[in-house]
């Protein structure tokens, strides 16, 4: 899967930083729900990773 993000400037650091923290527990729940398909299962553990691997080069 593509990233079509880019890293955030210096001054969007804070925030970026709150709507991952978000993004992570989304995903986490995603992941832990029964109810959803293998597929989006997949979905979100690769996307969970994507943002897992993003966050130490934020600082």
């Amino acid at each position: 899967m593509p990233s079509a993000w880019a890293l955030p400037l210096p001054d969007q650091r804070d925030d970026w930083r709150a709507a991952a923290g978000m993004a992570a527990q989304f995903w986490e729940r995603v992941i832990e729900d029964a109810h959803m398909s293998a597929a989006f299962h997949s979905i979100a553990r690769n996307a969970l990773a994507q943002l897992t691997r993003a966050l130490p080069r934020i600082g």
